[in-house]
């Protein structure tokens, strides 16, 4: 075999593998970006349910306030026990 077909092939063998390479690595970057997409929605998701959780809490909260404010008031003894 001469010296140029050696050489050409291992020029071919070269550029051959360095596609390869680069699909391999395109498609392991393809994989981890899903995996971190899918994190991410499951991280807001899980933020999201428990704002409603806190969002709810704040509301019963609220009414209980409201419902303690609008019943009878208290006398001055049982306020002054309530300061200490």
């Amino acid at each position: 075999m001469s010296l140029k077909i050696v050489f050409a092939l291992l020029a071919l063998s070269a550029l051959g593998g360095a596609a390869i390479g680069y699909v391999f690595r395109w498609l392991l970057v393809s994989a981890r970006k899903g995996s971190i997409e899918v994190e991410v929605k499951h991280i807001l998701l899980d933020a999201r349910e428990e704002a409603k959780k806190i969002s709810a809490f704040l509301s019963v909260r609220r009414l209980w306030i409201k419902s303690r404010a609008s019943s009878t008031p208290r006398s001055k003894r049982s306020k002054a026990k309530l300061r200490r």
